[in-house]
């Protein structure tokens, strides 16, 4: 971007950060400036060694919730970090567990932003599972952190579809009459009754 990591002083000698996107551990640990002070007669110069310090990433605990309706590829969150932020690889170490035994797993993570994704929608199921608790590492390939994410999934309640049935006085027993529908979680088997209004 032709701005230098660094900046001296003509002055004082006091050398400064110029550009702070240039200083980063992994790509260039240690910069060896030559120095030069003259007096307009004579000059003398010194090489200058600058570490660069590694600063590991430390992965922010953050929790989540999702509708066990989510579909695939819907977005649950973006995990971040504190500390170096340069070129992290992410990943999920544990916790993703496969809910119906399918080889696919619930969730997914960009192994370059953190953002975590439905990746299986058909292991969403309040019922049978409420909570992951999901295992997240960065690494900025020296140091790697890892914390321990809560994703919720929420309930969705069953809604009885609201419907109307005519039959003749004249039917006989087990005529058919109308197959009641509910929305909302699909994921289980509904158990029906007639709570009331089903006088003798």
């Amino acid at each position: 971007d032709n701005s230098l990591p660094f900046a001296i002083n003509s002055g004082t000698g006091a050398i400064t950060v110029n550009d702070a996107d240039d200083l980063d551990f992994e790509t260039t640990p240690t910069y060896t400036l030559t120095v030069q002070a003259t007096d307009g007669v004579t000059a003398d110069t010194e090489d200058i060694t600058i570490t660069i310090s590694n600063v590991a990433p430390t992965v922010v605990d953050t929790d989540a919730t999702i509708s066990e309706t989510a579909a695939a590829d819907s977005a649950v969150v973006t995990v971040t970090t504190t500390g170096d932020d340069d070129g992290l690889t992410w990943s999920i170490t544990a916790g993703n567990t496969d809910g119906d035994n399918d080889n696919s797993l619930p969730f997914a993570i960009n192994s370059g932003t953190g953002a975590i994704t439905v990746n299986d929608a058909d292991d969403l199921d309040f019922e049978t599972t409420p909570t992951y608790t999901l295992t997240v590492q960065a690494t900025d390939g020296v140091t790697a952190d890892t914390e321990d994410i809560t994703i919720t999934i929420s309930n969705v309640a069953i809604t009885v579809t609201d419907t109307q049935a005519t039959i003749d006085e004249t039917s006989a027993a087990d005529s058919a009459v109308v197959t009641v529908s509910a929305t909302g979680d699909d994921d289980i088997a509904y158990v029906w009754s007639i709570t009331a209004g089903n006088t003798d």
